[in-house]
């Protein structure tokens, strides 16, 4: 069962269009120097990262709550303590990755907002010229 999940999960990530990643792309080093596309791909990984793990927390909750009520019906009381905890520390965890989803993603927008507003006073100091 762990392998169909696992197989399940790599194919969700093929079909999402987003390349496999591995901790260090070929011909890129981790150093500093990077160029501002590739601190825009990190930017976005970083979204990315935050999104997948909100998802797989709401994921957990819900299986958890499924097992929490599964051992209810079992009269397994320690069960539905211990499925109950994992649904709540999950829930905690998605709320704190939303949290940190909304704060990084209004931090790109404004900072292209602000690239923008460099561009056009740029421009406007060339027109006067």
């Amino acid at each position: 069962m762990a392998k169909d999940q696992a197989n399940r999960a790599t194919k969700n990530d093929t079909r999402s269009g987003r390349p496999e990643q591995s901790a260090t792309k070929p011909g890129k080093s981790q150093s500093s120097g990077a160029s501002s596309t590739a601190q825009g791909d990190a930017d976005e990984d970083h979204l990315y990262g935050l999104a997948s793990v909100l998802y797989h927390c709401l994921q957990g909750v819900t299986a958890s709550r499924k097992y929490a009520e599964d051992a209810r019906r079992a009269g397994i009381d320690e069960l539905v303590e211990f499925f109950e905890e994992c649904a709540e520390e999950g829930t905690a965890r998605a709320k704190q990755a939303k949290e940190l989803l909304v704060t990084y993603s209004e931090d790109g927008a404004e900072d292209a907002e602000d690239a923008e507003d460099e561009d056009e006073t740029e421009d406007e100091t060339e027109d006067e010229d």
